[in-house]
């Protein structure tokens, strides 16, 4: 389940988990406000702004941290505007702004002065100052588009001449790699204790040696079980790559000398693969409850 404060920030959440994902698992979407106890999703993946309030009504074990990161072309972006302007950061949050400015100094862009508009923690008043003020106004792409669209409440004090660099975040590698696990676990546990289940059933029957058919579905147990181990591993194998060979957001920006397709290159790699692997356990998973349900139904 995707969990955030607004409409804009789920959408932004639950596209990042699909492209992960794919259609491996149903993802399911709600407001933090909405979310009342655990029963309505076996995971729940949230910012860290939404973490402490979640948290209060869901098992911190079924909570992931997803955390999503503006690509380099956005930072780049931001760097190419000219030293000592002053730069307006839009956004709902002071936390994730405050973020935002560390990230643009441990790039090395410190010659521009941030300025923060965080609607949630400053008056009307002082927001439509700030937007008049601005020369330059930055934040995630969707949430600066809904917020300057002509029937929006600051749309109209927003400056003619204003310069908007809008950023898109995708899934850290962490994030990615934290939430394909954990699903890959949950999909081989529950095709697990369903084997074990007709099995124990099975071995306490004599069902099973008078029926060939029945004797050689249950011979692939076995065998699919050792499948879907290897996978496991092979899984944790590829996310620790991805760990080891994850792309420092500490990049270099050189105007015309800029690597950012090769990150995105290596990024799309790295998913692609973990895509693969939790495509292959997810398909061995479904082989052993076929099986598993298929021997219940001949039972």
């Amino acid at each position: 389940m995707a969990v955030a404060s607004h409409d804009k920030a789920i959408i932004e959440l639950y596209d990042a988990i699909k492209l992960i994902l794919g259609d491996v698992c149903t993802i399911g979407t709600i407001l933090t406000k909405d979310v009342k106890d655990d029963s309505q999703a076996e995971l729940y993946v949230c910012g860290i702004t939404q973490l402490d309030q979640l948290a209060q009504v869901v098992p911190r074990e079924k909570i992931i941290l997803f955390k999503l990161r503006f690509t380099s072309q956005f930072f780049i972006q931001v760097a190419r505007i000219p030293a000592g302007e002053d730069v307006y950061i839009l956004n709902t949050n002071m936390m994730l702004i405050k973020r935002l400015i560390q990230s643009f100094s441990n790039l090395g862009i410190k010659e521009i002065n941030f300025l923060p508009i965080a609607t949630e923690a400053i008056s009307e008043n002082e927001v439509i100052e700030r937007l008049q003020k601005a020369k330059y106004l930055i934040g995630i792409e969707d949430f600066l588009e809904m917020m300057i669209t002509p029937n929006m409440q600051y749309a109209k004090y927003i400056n003619k001449n204003i310069k908007i660099i809008g950023g898109k975040r995708v899934a850290s590698m962490e994030s990615a790699c934290r939430l394909i696990q954990w699903v890959a676990e949950a999909l081989n546990k529950v095709a697990a204790e369903r084997v074990a289940t007709v099995a124990n059933k099975l071995n306490s029957s004599p069902t099973i040696a008078q029926d060939c058919n029945l004797s050689a579905t249950v011979n692939h147990f076995d065998k699919i079980m050792i499948e879907s181990s290897d996978s496991l591993l092979k899984m944790r194998e590829v996310i620790i790559n991805s760990f080891a060979n994850q792309i420092s957001t500490n990049i270099s920006i050189v105007d015309n000398a800029v690597n950012d397709s090769d990150e995105v290159k290596i990024h799309n790699d790295h998913e692609i693969a973990l895509t693969k692997t939790l495509e292959q356990v997810k398909g061995l998973s479904d082989n052993l409850l076929n099986i598993a349900n298929k021997i219940g139904v001949m039972k």
